[in-house]
């Protein structure tokens, strides 16, 4: 059933956990992401951990049970997505990117990094000239464009208005990546001319917090 059912290392963890638990309080919850019928689905497995009566208690075994979890998995990730995006472009927003840039910072190491940030040139006489709903177009073509250039490692979001930023990690020379990144961010929708202005940040030593790199950028 572990080999079949399990992955090797998930089986082996639970072995593990059950052998060391305390016969005071020897249930055991996990949650595995399990093969069962040929459908790898996610389960939650409730054990006890069972005990004889010597002195000192030696473990001889479990019961437990598999309880299928995966439309629980499923809505809580799909609720975590929602809480990250931004609902008009589908980027991460402003909070979401920042969460997962700051681990980077801190991890220290060798690495290098760039954050780029720009807005639409003349946005806003795009809304006033075709409207709110012309607007809103340019910006998800200019999501769709960012998504098109930028690597399954870099982190894109939208700020707000027509502000976006990316986060890219790089070796070498900077100005290759933000050359092809910006070169892409260009176009036409009717007749505006998608233009942006960007300012970029890539500090050969990456500052520790987000807030000062995100400063950078800015100025």
């Amino acid at each position: 059933f572990g080999n079949e059912v399990f992955r090797h290392e998930d089986f082996e963890d639970l072995l593990q956990s059950l052998q060391q638990a305390d016969p005071e309080d020897a249930v055991v919850e996990k949650k595995y992401l399990l093969n069962i019928g040929g459908a790898s689905r996610w389960h939650r497995v409730l054990c006890k951990a069972i005990w004889d009566d010597k002195q000192p208690p030696q473990y001889t075994g479990a019961i437990g049970k598999v309880i299928d979890i995966q439309d629980d998995v499923e809505e809580v990730a799909q609720l975590q997505r929602k809480t990250e995006q931004d609902l008009l472009t589908g980027l991460l927003n402003h909070s979401a990117a920042k969460q997962r840039i700051m681990p980077l910072l801190a991890g220290g190491g060798d690495k290098k990094y760039a954050l780029l940030m720009f807005d639409i040139d003349n946005f806003k006489k795009a809304n006033d000239t075709y409207g709110h709903l012309f607007g809103d177009e340019v910006l998800k073509l200019m999501a769709d464009a960012i998504r098109s250039c930028i690597r399954s490692t870099d982190i894109a979001a939208r700020m707000g208005g027509d502000e976006f930023i990316i986060f890219v990690e790089y070796k070498g020379d900077v100005r290759p990546v933000v050359q092809r990144i910006f070169g892409r961010l260009g176009g036409q929708h009717g007749d505006f001319p998608i233009q942006i202005s960007m300012g970029i940040a890539c500090p050969e030593v990456p500052p520790e917090r987000y807030e000062t790199f995100f400063q950078m950028a800015d100025e």
